[in-house]
């Protein structure tokens, strides 16, 4: 038995020059690459061939129907060949081969081989699925010189659940199956066809993901892991025996992720743990000390500030997504409701809330109410997604105990301690009623009975606008 290694590309632009054989050419459209195993021996009459369907895929080499010779998968747990008419296999890669898988499944022995290289240097893992809500997962990693895999369940976008008592066997890699140089993490896992990890009717659907920060207790299959760097889902089909497919890609997410969820994270933070705060204590407590400016430092702040950061937030984990929007987990549910359903509603009763301003009032009219109660809560809402981001992408503890000290020292410090303290609490905007003169009995609309309010001065307040 023999392997050789092969590398392909092809683009639709011609040559510059088709006279020429050292003519420069553009660059490729598709690439990829491709081992083939050749028994070299007498008997053999027809070379082995792999047969590719798309790029960026590192197809397992495969004998053709004609061949008289069997290639032999190699396993810690068999020894048996098989004739090429019994097995399929399925392969692809990431960019730069960041992540790799590769199925076989053997007709004979009803048995599937899942084998994965990465060039990643945390960990690697694939999913049953086609997203992460009721997938089995299989993540490894390396321990000195140990590969440790582990088996989890994910009920969501959250990190997913250690299941001590796995369903798979960890074997070799298969023979036939090339590991590059470049690859730090390679495992292979066997399933009986009982366990319906592998489909042999239907294209199979799979979740992959990988991390080049290493898990926290490496020497433990139940450790934390760190978020993801890279994701994506992808389908291969070992369907039909005797083939050798290419995966096909249906959502990916290059490497460079973390950084996207890292920007998602600041600018979500500071459009809902920062700027809302700054608005409602600006409208709570700094009429009479700022005059106009608190209006337009309210409108600026919720209405340019929250939606500007709330745009680039959404733009970092949603441009370039294939799969589904919004969907899969309770932090991407209760982002669009704030998002698309509260946040824009709290807006337009702002707005309410001014047209409808009457500066002769003595009363705070309901609509104002309702600005102060949605907005509060809207608030509360926005922490409790933080905290789910956070579950989410399984950051750290550190995390969800720096955004609770914040909102502690928000409440505690700036409202109770700054604004009911120092300031003297919240300011209202209205007339106040005629209050009797205790010499002359007599009425007098000149009276002013609190700081914090407009009475009988209603240009000042027509000038101020609204209410908090």
């Amino acid at each position: 038995m023999a392997t050789t290694n092969f590398i392909w590309a092809g683009a639709s632009g011609a040559p510059s020059n088709r006279d020429s054989a050292s003519s420069s050419f553009p660059y490729h459209d598709d690439r990829g690459a491709f081992s083939m195993v050749v028994d070299l021996s007498p008997q053999t009459t027809t070379a082995a061939a792999a047969k590719v369907t798309s790029n960026n895929t590192v197809p397992t080499a495969f004998p053709t129907q004609a061949a008289t010779s069997a290639v032999t998968t190699a396993t810690e747990n068999s020894s048996n060949s098989s004739v090429s008419g019994s097995i399929a296999t399925s392969s692809f890669c990431s960019d730069q081969n960041a992540i790799c898988v590769t199925v076989i499944r053997d007709t004979v022995n009803k048995t599937a081989t899942i084998t994965v290289f990465s060039t990643l240097q945390g960990w690697v893992g694939i999913g049953t699925g086609a997203q992460m809500a009721g997938s089995t997962m299989f993540i490894g990693w390396n321990n000195a010189s140990a590969t440790v895999i582990s088996q989890r369940a994910a009920t969501g976008e959250i990190a997913p659940s250690y299941n001590p008592s796995p369903i798979f066997t960890q074997v070799g890699v298969p023979a036939s199956i090339s590991i590059p140089p470049s690859a730090t993490i390679v495992f292979a896992i066997m399933f009986p066809d009982s366990a319906n990890i592998v489909f042999n009717s239907t294209a199979t659907p799979l979740i992959y993901a990988g991390s080049n920060t290493p898990p926290s207790t490496p020497a433990s299959a139940g450790s934390a892991i760190p978020p993801h760097d890279t994701r994506g889902a992808v389908a291969l089909d070992v369907s039909t025996a005797g083939t050798a497919t290419a995966g096909t890609a249906t959502d990916d997410e290059s490497p460079g992720s973390a950084t996207r969820i890292a920007l998602h994270s600041a600018a979500m933070f500071v459009a809902w743990g920062v700027l809302p705060a700054a608005g409602i204590f600006v409208a709570r407590y700094l009429k009479t000390r700022w005059g106009h400016r608190w209006f337009l430092s309210h409108v600026g702040l919720m209405c340019f500030g929250v939606p500007a950061c709330m745009i680039v937030g959404l733009a970092a984990v949603e441009l370039g997504r294939v799969g589904p929007r919004f969907a899969g987990s309770p932090h991407a549910i209760l982002g669009a409701v704030i998002a698309f359903g509260i946040f824009p509603l709290q807006i337009v009763l702002g707005f309410v809330s001014n047209a409808l301003f009457d500066a002769q009032r003595r009363c705070v009219p309901w609509w104002d109410r309702l600005h102060w109660y949605v907005g509060r809560g809207v608030v509360v809402l926005a922490i409790a997604q933080i905290q789910l981001g956070l579950l989410l992408g399984a950051f750290p503890v550190v995390w969800t105990v720096l955004l609770w000290v914040w909102v502690v020292a928000v409440a505690a410090g700036l409202f109770g301690g700054v604004g009911e303290y120092l300031l003297g609490g919240v300011v209202h905007e209205l007339q106040a009623e005629p209050k009797p003169d205790p010499v002359s009995t007599s009425t007098s609309s000149d009276e002013v009975s609190s700081p914090a309010s407009f009475e009988n001065d209603p240009e000042s307040a027509r000038i101020l606008r609204g209410g908090k």
